[in-house]
């Protein structure tokens, strides 16, 4: 094993043991929904914190998380800590956040490299290289989980405004390009009862107008969201997960 990668897996094992005391260990449902011998796309919708920690500790298969560039890279991380995380988040004054952000901002973005993550840039110029990366780790046999485009603001609870296929979308289209029909799973967080569920997939239709398709998929995956962030029980299938079901996601 080489030495990046043996600091890595030691960083990971730090973040897993931190994030439970953060979020507790999410129960998931709807495991039995999952093909794991495939390369699989899993698009949830935003809860904050909770989703990323989630998705990047405790699903029992490999992915590669789309994380924003905010928290993955540390000079977009400083910046991120300090104003919207302890000030606009948790309502810290001006030298608290900064004084917080100045111990935490290398911890936090060391931790999401230590997840392989794919960075999800927010700028139009530098969006198309998330794109670009998203396509070549979809070639290369790497699932992916991505939360959806969606405003968020302080209240808590389901929001229905999800657009699952707003900027991913350019992912699918181009492995479709390259002859593959990608597998989409729903999946809803719901971070106050501390759980995940998995739908089961859809796969677009090439024969169908792009247009169409992206308002088929869309569509069923706000339904299903909605479904198992309310009800999870309904997703066929649970199983509690333990430490020897996870795996790495390199």
């Amino acid at each position: 094993m080489k030495k990046g990668q043996k600091m890595f897996r030691v960083t990971y094992k730090l973040v897993k043991l931190v994030s439970g005391s953060i979020i507790g260990k999410p129960k998931i449902y709807g495991i039995d929904n999952v093909d794991d011998s495939q390369v699989n796309i899993f698009m949830a919708n935003h809860q904050r914190l909770y989703g990323p920690l989630a998705a990047m500790c405790y699903l029992p298969f490999k992915t590669r998380v789309w994380a924003t560039s905010n928290i993955v890279f540390k000079d977009e991380c400083k910046k991120y800590m300090r104003e919207t995380a302890f000030k606009y988040n948790m309502g810290c004054s001006n030298f608290k956040s900064w004084l917080y952000s100045i111990f935490t901002y290398r911890l936090v973005s060391g931790a999401v490299q230590s997840t392989n993550p794919i960075p999800s840039y927010w700028d139009l110029k530098r969006a198309m290289k998330s794109i670009e990366m998203g396509t070549q780790a979809y070639m290369d046999g790497s699932s992916q989980f991505i939360f959806a485009k969606s405003k968020l603001g302080k209240e808590k609870g389901f929001r229905e405004d999800f657009d699952f296929m707003k900027g991913y979308q350019l992912v699918l289209k181009n492995v479709m390009v390259h002859g593959k029909l990608p597998v989409i799973y729903p999946v809803a967080m719901n971070s106050e009862r501390g759980h995940m569920a998995i739908g089961k997939p859809i796969v677009p239709d090439p024969n169908n107008k792009w247009t169409l398709e992206r308002k088929r998929i869309n569509k069923y995956l706000v339904e299903q969201v909605k479904l198992g962030y309310y009800e999870p029980e309904a997703m066929s299938g649970s199983k509690e997960i333990t430490t020897s079901n996870i795996v790495y996601a390199w």
